[in-house]
């Protein structure tokens, strides 16, 4: 996920791609990266292995609410990572 969050924010417009926290978890529980590839490259092999017939518990007992994201410099001009705009938590649909 980390390198998902990776952004370039002044290049171009950056972190406006919605996908899930964790693999398995509702769609309530978002977040936003810059780059979905390599985390929809997992998520079909997930699929394909059939784990997302496993029953499992998420991680978060409570979601952020998310609105969006903004790319947060981390020192440099070129260089920084996407940090979601959360609102209020709702109750994890899965625990």
């Amino acid at each position: 996920m980390s390198n998902a969050k990776m952004c370039a924010g002044l290049l171009r417009a950056t972190c406006n791609v919605q996908v899930p926290r964790a693999l398995g978890c509702p769609k309530e529980c978002m977040t936003y990266v810059d780059d979905d590839k390599g985390l929809n490259q997992i998520s079909d092999k997930w699929t394909a292995a059939g784990c997302e017939n496993i029953i499992r518990k998420c991680p978060l007992p409570l979601c952020p609410v998310t609105s969006g994201a903004k790319c947060v410099s981390s020192g440099t001009l070129l260089n920084g990572m996407c940090q979601d705009v959360t609102g209020v938590a709702t109750a994890n649909a899965a625990q």
